[in-house]
């Protein structure tokens, strides 16, 4: 709470780091004052390979996302997971609930930093995702099948033309679209809740809004919300009945991620480009985030309305998209190549 104070998103995931490491010294029958920097090596190599007999699911019930407790991490997941407690250990120490922070003296997590550029798609991956999700619509002939394929339209849509975060969808209705005079054109724009509890407006694109129109109609609803529509943004699914929850709940960051994972592994089954699929395995929500800022600066969109339109607080957060990317140093080598054309 002291840590993540101005962001649900980021107190969840360090309470559920926090969570973790309290079942293992659980297991240990030790408290935390207890702890050792070789206690805390275990740990870190557990979270990389864990047995199958931890965590013992009588630590489990009731617990969401148990599932994933048990899962290996991966090595830039377990250097997170190290961070996090080691500043909840900080916090105790400085509190005077421990005498030292164990996490000091533990052995340090290698692992190779990935570009961020390269999370995300090509815009000939994004294109197939495009021409994918319109087949789906098209091709659904039975009612169940039909929901189903609207909603994954919408949902992948509106990630990529808006970038948002999961918990940002999740939280925002209908009547989060309103209209705005700009240069004597009604836009529309779209309000959420982001990092920090802090209110975010993004301009919506002609194509998002066409995608707006056809999932409400494709509802029975009118084409554009109103100002008290308090309807979720995307209508929760009853799994494995494609039918909407009776009291309209909206769509939960787990429902999202299941429907990404049945999204792609249905993809990749109707992709046989090799080389789309290899782009399309590592895929997840928030890797259409990364591709809203990479797509808008190749398309020569500022850094400025980039920044402003994914609410980085920071440029230089927004900066690192803006480097060369593979189609950017592909056109420069056309231009090379019809340079030597020249010479001949």
């Amino acid at each position: 709470q002291t840590s993540a104070a101005n962001s649900v998103h980021t107190f969840y995931s360090y309470r559920k780091e926090a969570y973790r490491f309290m079942l293992f010294c659980e297991s240990l029958n030790k408290k935390l004052i207890e702890m050792t920097a070789q206690d805390i090596n275990n740990y870190l190599n557990l979270l990389l390979a864990p047995p199958a007999t931890w965590p013992d699911a009588t630590y489990l019930n009731g617990i969401e996302d148990s599932a994933e407790t048990k899962k290996p991490l991966q090595p830039v997941s377990v250097a997170y997971a190290k961070v996090v407690l080691q500043s909840m250990y900080h916090f105790l120490l400085n509190s005077g609930h421990v005498r030292h922070n164990p996490f000091v003296l533990s052995r340090k997590i290698r692992y190779s930093q990935q570009d961020t550029r390269d999370k995300a798609l090509s815009l000939s991956a994004w294109l197939f995702i495009k021409d994918w999700l319109k087949t789906q619509t098209d091709d659904a002939i039975k009612n169940d099948q039909h929901l189903l394929a609207i909603r994954n339209r919408w949902l992948m849509n509106l990630l990529y033309h808006t970038g948002m975060r999961r918990s940002s969808l999740v939280s925002a209705t209908m009547g989060s679209f309103t209209k705005k005079y700009i240069k004597n054109e009604h836009i529309w724009s779209l309000s959420f809740d982001t990092k920090g509890n802090r209110i975010h407006s993004v301009i919506v694109s002609e194509a998002l809004l066409q995608e707006l129109v056809f999932y409400r109609e494709n509802l029975g609803l009118s084409p554009y919300p109103s100002p008290d529509e308090e309807m979720p943004l995307i209508l929760a699914i009853k799994t494995g009945k494609y039918q909407y929850e009776r009291n309209g709940q909206g769509i939960s960051v787990r429902g999202i991620n299941y429907a990404f994972e049945q999204m792609k592994s249905a993809m990749i089954l109707d992709c046989d480009d090799a080389y789309l699929v290899q782009e399309l395995t590592p895929m997840t929500p928030h890797t259409l985030r990364h591709t809203c800022a990479t797509h808008r600066l190749m398309a020569g969109a500022s850094l400025e309305s980039t920044q402003r339109t994914l609410g980085h607080r920071q440029i230089t957060t927004t900066m690192i998209y803006s480097h060369i990317n593979d189609e950017s140093l592909l056109q420069e080598q056309f231009k090379f190549d019809a340079f030597n054309a020249n010479q001949s």
